[in-house]
C-alpha cells in the first residue's frame, strides 16, 4: 500500500510514527510507498526505526521540511521534487535510485547515503557523503555534473562516472571499483 503524509496543526509533533499523521490513518509499514506532497506541507520527523519502506516520492507542493532521526531504510527509489530533506548523522540506505531534482539536502557529521542494490543504481543531484557497497553499481547520471558536499567511499560494489564528479573532502576506496569512463574526478 501506499501512505501520503497529511499531518495537520493540531495533530502533534510531526512523527512518522503517529498514526493520525497519514492517509490512510496509520505509520508506513515494512514494503509501503510515501508520498509527501500539497495535501500537508507541515514538517516531519522520520522516527519510525526498523521499518524499510518501498519508496519515498516527496512531490512538488511539499514545501515542508522532512529529517531522520533514525536510519531509513527503502527497497526503491528516492525521488525528492520540493521540501528540505535532512539525513543527520542517519544512514539513507537505497536499493533503488537516488533522484534530487529540487529542495534542500543536508546531512550530518556521520550520515551517509547508502547506495547497496544488487543492480545498476543511479544518482542525479546534488549529494553529500555517500557510500556505495554490496554487490550495488552506482551509475552518474547528472549532466553536467554531481557534486559530493562530503565524502565518498567505495568499500564494494562499482561507482560509474558520468561527466564529472566534485567531491569536497575525502576518496576512499576499499573495495569494489571505480570505472571513470570519461567523466573527471576534481576535489575542490
Amino acid at each position: 500500500g501506499d501512505r501520503t503524509w497529511s499531518r495537520a496543526t493540531a495533530l502533534g509533533p510531526g512523527l512518522a510514527s503517529n498514526d493520525n499523521n497519514w492517509t490512510p490513518y496509520g505509520k508506513p509499514a515494512a514494503g509501503e510507498s510515501v508520498f509527501f506532497n500539497a495535501v500537508s506541507t507541515m514538517n516531519c520527523n522520520l522516527d519510525a526505526a526498523g521499518v524499510t519502506l518501498s519508496s519515498m516520492n516527496i512531490n512538488a507542493g511539499y514545501a515542508g521540511q522532512i529529517v531522520m532521526s533514525t536510519d531509513v531504510v527503502l527497497l526503491g527509489n528516492f525521488v525528492k521534487n520540493d521540501g528540505g530533506f535532512g539525513i543527520g548523522s542517519n544512514n539513507l540506505i537505497l536499493s533503488g535510485d537516488f533522484i534530487n531534482y529540487a529542495g534542500g539536502l543536508s546531512v550530518g557529521v556521520g550520515g551517509k547515503i547508502v547506495f547497496a542494490g544488487s543492480t545498476s543504481q543511479k544518482f542525479d543531484g546534488g549529494m553529500v557523503t555517500f557510500e556505495v557497497k554490496s554487490t550495488s553499481e552506482v551509475v552518474n547520471a547528472a549532466n553536467p555534473s554531481t557534486s559530493v558536499n562530503g565524502s565518498v567511499f567505495i568499500t564494494s560494489g562499482t561507482l560509474k562516472g558520468g561527466t564529472e564528479i566534485i567531491v569536497r573532502e575525502n576518496w576512499t576506496q576499499t573495495g569494489g571499483q571505480f570505472i571513470a569512463g570519461v567523466s573527471t574526478v576534481a576535489f575542490k
